[in-house]
């Protein structure tokens, strides 16, 4: 996922959603989970979109994961924190 603050929602890439969920149809989709590393920060909205991401993105989280949650990005450690 790509963190991108200035975004006011979380989406996910269309041709991601459709590989993991051939059948859904919503512009929508909200996960049960969200796991990162051992913790869950679910429930989640994802918003689904066209786009073209580079390699190795499904998506990205927006603000409307930051608004829930304390995010550092510890760069010299290379690590993210979430409170």
């Amino acid at each position: 996922m790509w963190w991108d603050t200035g975004t006011t929602t979380s989406v996910l890439s269309k041709r991601f959603v459709q590989r993991a969920r051939p059948n859904l149809t919503k512009d929508v989709l909200t996960t049960q989970r969200l796991m990162i590393g051992t913790k869950n920060f679910g429930p989640m909205k994802f918003e689904i979109w066209e786009m073209a991401l580079p390699p190795g993105f499904d998506g990205f989280m927006g603000y409307s994961f930051f608004a829930r949650h304390v995010v550092c990005i510890d760069y010299p450690d290379k690590q993210v924190l979430i409170r």
